[in-house]
């Protein structure tokens, strides 16, 4: 069986439309078989044939073939590989809307996910940024918090009752080790940590976030009061 052929065996175990990562792939099966620029001229020629489609750099799927043609993975396909299992989590807009922040949408998704080989990848409309950590669902939630207050003055006609909702169900669960480890892997500003401190002391939850501000500094962060009092 030559290199081809061994390659269209392998890849016709997956399923049509699920993604394919080149990269893993030859490292896993074929760095041995043949030198990684053959495998890739394999592949060139697998998209030219229409037996493969490369949706993004190193990213490739078998189109799912149909009567009324060849269709693609849709965003929520894509969505879940990069987030499934702990290995990411959505952000931006996505995240705002479905929290019920605001109606406004956009026209990419964006995901925070360790899947990625590089910093930052597009695929269609899904913005990727490279994040090596676990997104277990404690940590997806502090992430999340961050984004938000991070992003809180961008939002556009952001829902301060959902705001505060959200900010009411975090303090509850809040977990200083958590935010410790996300800090650790993904770089926030300053007034981003005191933002969520000035959250997490409205609701008098202990925390040790003051260990990453400085007490000479004044940092021009929102105040609770004034958001409870612009819901």
């Amino acid at each position: 069986m030559n290199a081809r052929a061994q390659m269209e065996e392998l890849f016709n175990r997956y399923s049509e439309n699920e993604l394919i990562f080149a990269s893993k792939v030859y490292s896993e099966h074929f760095s041995e078989a043949m030198t990684e620029a053959a495998y890739y001229k394999n592949l060139s020629r697998m998209c030219k044939n229409g037996y493969l489609h490369r949706l993004s750099k190193g990213v490739y799927c078998r189109p799912e073939k149909t009567r009324f043609g060849v269709t693609l993975p849709s965003d929520s396909t894509i969505t879940q590989t990069f987030t499934e299992n702990e290995q990411g989590v959505v952000i931006g807009y996505s995240l705002y809307n479905a929290l019920g922040l605001t109606t406004q949408i956009s026209k990419y998704t964006e995901i925070y996910s360790a899947l990625l080989e590089e910093k930052v990848k597009q695929i269609g409309s899904i913005l990727l940024k490279r994040h090596i950590l676990n997104y277990s669902e404690d940590s997806c939630m502090a992430i999340k918090m961050l984004e938000i207050l991070y992003h809180y003055k961008e939002i556009e006609d952001i829902n301060n009752a959902q705001f505060i909702k959200y900010c009411q169900q975090f303090a509850s669960q809040y977990n200083d080790s958590i935010v410790e480890y996300i800090l650790q892997h993904i770089s926030y500003p300053k007034w981003t940590i005191a933002f969520l401190r000035e959250v997490l002391d409205y609701y008098h939850v202990e925390n040790n976030l003051s260990q990453y501000l400085s007490s000479l500094s004044e940092y021009k962060i929102p105040k609770m009061e004034d958001i409870y009092a612009a819901a």
